[in-house]
C-alpha cells in the first residue's frame, strides 16, 4: 500500500511528526484518523486505510518516538 501524501506536521516544542494521507481530500470528504498502539507505527493501517481510502479521507500519524518519528 503506498500512501499518496506523506506530511510534516510541527508539534509540541518544535517535534517534527511524520504523517501518511490517502484518500478523497475534497472539503465535503470525510475524515478518518488512525491512531497505532505502542511499539508500531501508522503504516499498521495499510489494509483499512486501502479500504476505506476510496470514500474517505485517511490519516494516519506516526506518534511521537514511533515509526518515522
Amino acid at each position: 500500500m503506498q500512501f499518496e501524501q506523506t506530511v510534516e506536521v510541527e508539534g509540541e516544542e518544535g517535534v517534527m511528526l511524520h504523517v501518511d494521507v490517502s484518500g478523497s481530500q475534497n472539503n465535503t470528504a470525510i475524515s478518518l484518523f488512525f491512531i497505532h498502539g505502542m511499539g508500531s507505527c501508522g503504516a499498521t493501517w495499510h489494509n483499512q486505510v486501502s479500504q476505506f481510502s476510496p470514500y474517505f479521507q485517511t490519516i494516519c500519524p506516526d506518534l511521537r518516538g514511533h515509526g518515522m518519528n
